[in-house]
């Protein structure tokens, strides 16, 4: 039970991290470089 309970922590915290960078992508993007930010991790992920 308490191995299940740590990879829901895991998962959480994941999700937890995600969000903040979004949150950081989104305000890199209110500044006009961030376009260029977004572009080149677009380029990357593809």
């Amino acid at each position: 039970m308490e191995h299940e309970k740590s990879i829901l922590d895991t998962k959480h915290k994941k999700i937890v991290l995600l969000l903040i960078e979004m949150a950081r992508l989104y305000d890199e993007m209110n500044h006009s470089s961030g376009w260029k930010c977004v572009g080149m991790g677009v380029d990357f992920l593809l």
